[in-house]
């Protein structure tokens, strides 16, 4: 996954959190092709495995960036099967 991670700039101050949701993004699971939230047990995983202090305000920043990722990603898959459908309606 992590060659599929678009380029974001976020603040230099909040740039680590960007780089713990793509870390934590590589184990996440997909169902029928859609990717899924990380739950909390994963989380406390993630970070009891790679030995990173997560604050708790860190870790509602990265649940909001997780939600906002699957939201955007199923958007874009629903918009590309729509796309798909529509092209073979023309043909």
């Amino acid at each position: 996954m992590a060659e599929a991670n678009p380029e974001i700039s976020a603040p230099q101050r909040g740039a680590h959190i960007l780089e713990w949701f793509w870390d934590a993004s590589d184990t996440r699971r997909c169902e029928q092709g859609s990717p899924q939230r990380l739950t909390p047990v994963e989380w406390a995983a993630w970070a009891a495995l790679t030995g990173f202090v997560v604050t708790r305000d860190e870790l509602m920043i990265l649940r909001k960036i997780d939600a906002a990722f699957v939201e955007a990603f199923s958007e874009e898959r629903a918009a590309q099967i729509a796309r798909g459908a529509k092209q073979e309606g023309d043909e």
